[in-house]
């Protein structure tokens, strides 16, 4: 009875198990990602350069709407789309680009930023914005 109702669910549950053993693990990139493995190295490979007014190539790194609207050269990433993004070109020394200049950073972290990327870009808190004061007590 290979047609049978039963039959078709058990193939049915079979498959999707199948499926999910073979795809893996779900890459999950969240905010405890962005806190363990992209805001370190932003902070200590790319802030020097890429954290003020004065930042090269008119890029500033320091939020994830500053990595949005990029530099001189246009967005530096581009959510879910990590092979469209400049800055894994830069990461890879890739297309001319070069980031960090002071040593190419390791295939695991450069893998990292690939995931993050792909994943949406998750940027925890005020988008990295420094906080407001709060004035909503007012003159009480």
């Amino acid at each position: 009875m290979a047609n049978s109702p039963s039959s078709r669910c058990a193939i049915l549950i079979l498959s999707a198990l199948t499926f999910l053993i073979v795809s893996g693990p779900v890459a999950r990139c969240d905010d405890e990602h962005f806190e363990r493995h992209i805001r370190p190295v932003l902070v200590n490979r790319c802030f020097k350069c890429h954290a003020n007014e004065m930042s090269k190539g008119g890029l500033k790194a320091d939020s994830r709407s500053a990595l949005l609207q990029g530099g001189d050269s246009g967005p530096a990433i581009i959510p879910g789309k990590p092979q469209q993004s400049r800055l894994l070109f830069a990461l890879r020394y890739q297309d001319g680009l070069e980031m960090p200049p002071d040593g190419k950073l390791s295939e695991t972290q450069i893998a990292e930023f690939e995931k993050w990327i792909a994943a949406g870009t998750a940027w925890p808190g005020n988008d990295g914005k420094p906080d407001e004061p709060d004035n909503s007590l007012g003159d009480q």
